[in-house]
């Protein structure tokens, strides 16, 4: 089907281009199923988890920076739905999201995920307020 020379190609180019370690943390959820938005990940972000839907899953919880993200499926949809955050005062690394399914034979999934999260740069703006308001009246 390939050459060995086309495939030979392919490995070198995959060596010299690396993939950024944020695309591959992305990446590698998502070959599991799961997927969020946005791919970029800060200290303060909103995150809308994505995990695809089988007949065979009932049920849908997660375990992101302690807390536990409920999942919900919109009727007709083919994929189950968290919402969770980034916690603002999060330090840039890579952390874990635990995902476990409920099958309807009753039986418990688990699937461990990494989402890494990165450096986020606020801007810092001066807010000038009037004396009256900073000062009590006597």
């Amino acid at each position: 089907m390939f050459r060995p020379s086309v495939i030979a190609l392919i490995i070198c180019a995959a060596n010299v281009f690396p993939v950024s370690p944020a695309f591959a943390a992305s990446r590698l959820a998502e070959t599991r199923g799961i997927s969020w938005q946005p791919a970029k990940l800060v200290p303060g972000s909103p995150v809308l988890f994505q995990v695809p839907s089988s007949a065979s899953i009932k049920d849908v919880t997660a375990l992101w920076f302690g807390h536990e993200v409920t999942f919900f499926r919109p009727s007709g949809a083919t994929a189950w739905y968290g919402i969770a955050a980034v916690p603002l005062e999060t330090i840039p690394g890579t952390y874990d999201l635990l995902l476990r399914e409920t099958l309807a034979s009753g039986k418990s999934v688990e699937v461990h995920s990494k989402a890494k999260i990165a450096r986020a740069l606020y801007p810092k703006i001066a807010a000038k307020v009037a004396k009256q308001f900073t000062e009590p009246n006597p």
